[in-house]
């Protein structure tokens, strides 16, 4: 804990020639590079694209205990492990995923809730025969068969549910129109409100979409442009001229 001034001060109290220069360089070379790499200790960390959402989940009150801090953009640490964070996140009407260190979702078996068996009460009436019921399906087992053999058209399922994320200011027709035209790659006229507020009127053919962001070909600029969902104030088909 003690600095290298105050160090080499005591070796040369210490000697009658003074501290040999190497050793003096050796010493502030040492103190120069102690503490350059700090070691943290979490429990997990909690990832999203979404700033706005991260910054949501750190500020919870009901979260305290989970001990959020940002550790890079688009990274919290919990001081909890994983398993308390996902239950306490859930808790809190959040929709967290497992996922193991390549980034694939972790399938989690949850035991089923039965009801506790209650004491037979005797009676005179006999007892009717229960229709045999068919096994119950096991959706974690589905899912993995499905996955398995393969499943088409991911990347729509997965652009309208992120076009509703982003855009839940949009009404309901707006938001067809808009992952539609995703998904076909044909135009559609939108309200756009830029880094000013300023609203303008355009029509964009929508290429991909980029977490919250829409690639897309801006036919008033006539170039690639890119558009936050978020900013999106309405969404309707191109007039025709």
């Amino acid at each position: 804990g003690h600095s290298a001034d105050w160090l080499l001060t005591a070796l040369a109290d210490a000697t009658t020639h003074g501290v040999p220069q190497p050793l003096e360089y050796l010493i502030r070379d040492v103190a120069r590079r102690h503490g350059e790499l700090t070691v943290h200790t979490v429990g997990c960390c909690v990832l999203a694209d979404d700033s706005a959402l991260l910054a949501e989940v750190a500020a919870q009150r009901g979260l305290v205990s989970l001990g959020l801090r940002l550790l890079a953009p688009g990274v919290l640490a919990s001081a909890k492990p994983e398993a308390e964070t996902l239950d306490l996140l859930r808790a809190h009407g959040y929709g967290p995923v497992a996922v193991t260190d390549d980034g694939t979702p972790m399938l989690t078996r949850i035991a089923p809730l039965r009801a506790t068996p209650r004491a037979r009460v005797m009676s005179r009436t006999p007892m009717r025969p229960v229709p045999a019921q068919p096994d119950p399906i096991d959706i974690l087992d589905l899912a993995e068969e499905l996955l398995a053999a393969g499943v088409t058209e991911v990347e729509d399922d997965e652009s309208v549910a992120a076009v509703r994320k982003y855009g839940d200011h949009l009404s309901n027709r707006e938001l067809m129109l808009l992952t539609d035209a995703l998904q076909a790659e044909t135009p559609v006229e939108i309200t756009y409100l830029d880094q000013s507020d300023q609203s303008s009127r355009r029509v964009i053919t929508p290429l991909e979409l980029i977490g919250g962001m829409v690639a897309a070909w801006c036919h008033m600029r006539d170039d690639e442009r890119h558009f936050l969902v978020s900013r999106i104030q309405r969404v309707d088909l191109p007039q025709r001229a």
